[in-house]
């Protein structure tokens, strides 16, 4: 980076490493933010760009503000899972598909609630609350697909996993632990599968973000 002058930046030389990790370090207004996404995500004074097939930028900005975008269905083993359990004996003696384990469409899921698990308590003189499902109790699905289980849990319980616990319970599904294992390696493996999205830090968000990142470049190879 060659000259780099913008807000608190006048001037600035950086010579960056390539192959490495590399972190910009600094005290508060120091001008770090603005080099890395102002100067160098922007390619402006920049060289040495060539060797790189693309930029990525990943900020702390929120990912989803809906209640049914989760960690599962973000980071894409939501469509997997609900698959697995299509295939068991159980679903198939029911008459279960894929769709069936969905809580985004009518099936499988409480339609009270429409598969959130909770519903809006009306407060005459106070801001609305959220309760338990009166109908599924917070279940988000019906008695058929809940009777339905993998590795012994139903797919209420496979949502309350952490990402950590759900990738052993998954473990011979290659695609799924693929996933999970990128969640875990950017320091996920706490967050629930059915976590919303909208209860996460900017930091959470940012790796989460970081991680499905890398699960596409993996797909798409080096």
């Amino acid at each position: 980076i060659t000259g780099a002058r913008r807000f608190n930046l006048q001037g600035v030389d950086v010579c960056l490493p390539a192959g490495c990790l590399t972190a910009v370090t600094g005290p508060s207004g120091s001008g770090k933010s603005t080099l890395v996404f102002e100067v160098l995500a922007r390619g402006q004074g920049v060289s040495g760009l060539e060797q790189f097939g693309r930029v990525v930028q990943v900020g702390q900005a929120a990912l989803a503000r809906s209640k049914r975008s989760n960690v599962a269905t973000n980071c894409g083993v939501y469509a997997d899972i609900r698959a697995v359990f299509a295939r068991t004996p159980a679903a198939r003696a029911a008459g279960l598909g894929a769709g069936h384990f969905s809580f985004n469409s009518p099936g499988g899921r409480c339609e009270r609630c429409e598969g959130l698990g909770t519903v809006a308590s009306n407060l005459l003189f106070f801001a609305d609350a959220q309760v338990a499902c009166p109908v599924c109790g917070g279940a988000r699905f019906g008695p058929q697909v809940l009777a339905v289980a993998y590795q012994g849990l139903d797919i209420r319980q496979v949502l309350e996993l952490p990402v950590e616990q759900a990738a052993r319970v998954f473990a011979a599904h290659p695609r799924i632990t693929a996933a999970l294992g990128l969640l875990q390696s950017v320091g996920l493996g706490y967050l629930q599968l059915g976590q919303a999205l909208t209860t996460l830090s900017g930091g959470e968000a940012q790796r989460l973000k970081l991680a499905r990142e890398l699960a596409g470049a993996g797909a798409a190879g080096p």
